[in-house]
């Protein structure tokens, strides 16, 4: 088996069983309380302080209406502390209780161990090609990532177009902007897709 197919075995079996895997070794008896999706607010909450709900949320990639959910059985469960701001009674701030900081910790000891395998017999030169190498597979995704709400607002912006020349009667135009919709499509997919 070539490198190319071995690479992609690998990726392949590594994203399958990832979080599957993670969730065995980080969720114990200690923590059977809480999901592998839990451990990992916990994890961007983290020990430094307090942050706000908005940080957190966005820190995740999720909305505060999503993040709020997972806060509240975090609390009940003795987890995260929430508070109201002093300077500002608007804004909602959550930190870490001693039980949270002690998951917390059990999750970044597994992280350690992780990377420790994962850089086992490998030498200086040998660990700055696989950064290397996982950067790139990073922006990758990162640039998938992109495409994706760069197309969901432009779509935004075409469909009040869309409205604005329906509601003048312009059905003609209306016709020349969605062939227009789909060159741009393309386009947007292509740059976005093959920049490198």
């Amino acid at each position: 088996m070539d490198s190319y197919a071995t690479l992609n075995e690998i990726l392949v079996k590594l994203f399958n069983d990832i979080m599957q895997i993670e969730e065995k070794a980080i969720i114990t008896e200690e923590f059977k309380d809480i999901s592998n999706n839990d451990m990992h607010i916990i994890e961007a909450i983290g020990k430094s302080g307090a942050k706000s709900m908005s940080t957190v949320a966005k820190s995740l990639s999720v909305t505060v209406g999503t993040l709020t959910i997972a806060i509240n059985s975090l609390v009940k469960k003795g987890y995260v502390n929430r508070a109201r701001s002093e300077k500002d009674r608007r804004v909602v701030l959550i930190s870490l209780s001693r039980k949270g900081k002690k998951a917390y910790s059990h999750h970044e000891q597994f992280h350690e161990q992780m990377i420790q395998a994962t850089l086992a017999g490998m030498d200086e030169a040998q660990t700055e090609v696989l950064v290397h190498a996982l950067q790139n597979l990073k922006d990758f995704f990162m640039e998938i990532k992109c495409t994706k709400y760069h197309m969901y607002y432009i779509r935004y912006l075409w469909s009040v177009e869309w409205f604005i020349l329906l509601r003048q009667g312009l059905f003609s135009s209306f016709l020349e902007k969605w062939e227009e919709v789909k060159e741009n499509e393309r386009y947007i997919l292509h740059y976005f897709i093959r920049r490198k």
